[in-house]
């Protein structure tokens, strides 16, 4: 009896390490705020300082903020990079699922069809716990969310200076991180001639009427974060 006890035991404990049992995977991360979030009907609560609410049909809408769902999490806690390849102004609000919550400034789309978040802009991470009940009716749902920052170690901060153009002649190179996709303002091309080769880009100045002095912008993205960075033009 005792030998079939302890056996019973120790499977349980090796499916607890097998599935990852540990709480700190789901755990609410510091900063964490829980929501009694009202839908339209019963007042209408918005999610922190977003435009974001539950509308009649019992779904998330924003006018102004994309939303991703991340689907069934565990937790507010579940450390999940940006989303952005299926971002939406209204989806359904599912028990146990995650969303992300993203102004629509801080989004851009590269040529190559990628959504990305701006670089150390904050966006809400928010999780469904279970339904708001009022009279035996849903009033909307209990919300728990936190405020998160887009991170990325090999990007160069917005708004840096990356390259300084004084000539015609001489052609500036910037490194990029590996894998990383840029993109320019639609005037770029009238103003720059570039190649990209083993990770670095180079640029040169063409020598037209369409050059002046002043600031350009020059965007890179790596997976779903991108910077926008500054070439400066004397």
């Amino acid at each position: 009896m005792e030998r079939n006890l302890l056996v019973h035991v120790l499977c349980v404990i090796m499916v607890c390490v097998g599935f990852g049992c540990s709480k700190d995977d789901v755990s609410d991360p510091s900063g964490t705020v829980t929501l009694n979030m009202l839908n339209e009907k019963s007042g209408r609560t918005s999610l922190g300082s977003s435009d974001i609410y539950i509308n009649e049909a019992n779904n998330f809408y924003t006018r102004s903020c994309y939303i991703a769902d991340c689907g069934n999490t565990g937790g507010v806690g579940k450390k999940i990079g940006p989303v952005t390849n299926n971002l939406v102004r209204e989806v359904a609000v599912a028990q146990g699922h995650m969303y992300q919550a993203f102004d629509q400034e801080t989004i851009m789309t590269f040529p190559s069809g990628v959504n990305a978040v701006l670089l150390n802009s904050t966006y809400y991470r928010f999780y469904v716990v279970e339904p708001l009940k009022a009279d035996a009716s849903k009033a909307g749902s209990v919300i728990k969310y936190v405020s998160v920052q887009a991170e990325a170690n090999d990007l160069p901060e917005n708004d840096k200076v990356v390259a300084e153009f004084q000539n015609y002649i001489d052609p500036v190179s910037i490194d990029l991180p590996k894998g990383a996709e840029y993109a320019f303002d639609t005037k770029f091309d009238k103003v720059f001639s570039h190649s990209v080769k083993r990770n670095t880009l180079t640029l040169t100045l063409v020598n037209d009427d369409y050059v002046h002095a002043g600031d350009y912008n020059l965007y890179i993205r790596q997976g779903q974060i991108f910077t926008q960075v500054i070439l400066r033009v004397e």
